[in-house]
């Protein structure tokens, strides 16, 4: 499986699909998640709805990013919403307590139209 990073805007929310491993092994992965970081941050675009359903791994620097986007988005008075954990991605996040910080969703739509309220 090739990894790749991809960015859908809806409405005021950018959805953020990311295939693949996010980890420091993953040196293009990484580098591309960090552009996309300064870019939508530079947009002032702080509402994002991160999409885990295709991220087959996820390790302390992917976590680091993960959180350098919840901090980006809550300075601009956004925030960082997760849909589609995956067991492995779950797993971290719970050993992790992370899982306390950051609202996920069953679904996009939930996620995207939680933004909403």
């Amino acid at each position: 499986m090739s990894s790749k990073v991809t960015v859908e805007a809806r409405g005021e929310v950018d959805v953020v699909q990311i295939i693949g491993k996010i980890m420091r092994q993953e040196h293009e992965m990484m580098t591309e998640i960090e552009r996309m970081l300064s870019d939508l941050s530079a947009k002032k675009r702080f509402k994002i709805v991160i999409d885990f359903s295709r991220v087959i791994w996820l390790d302390s620097t992917g976590l680091g990013l993960i959180m350098g986007w919840m901090t980006m988005a809550r300075n601009g008075k956004g925030d960082v919403k997760l849909t589609g954990i995956t067991e492995n991605v779950e797993n971290l996040f719970v050993i992790t307590k992370l899982v306390a910080i950051f609202d996920t969703f069953a679904s996009l739509e939930e996620a995207v139209a939680a933004f909403q309220k």
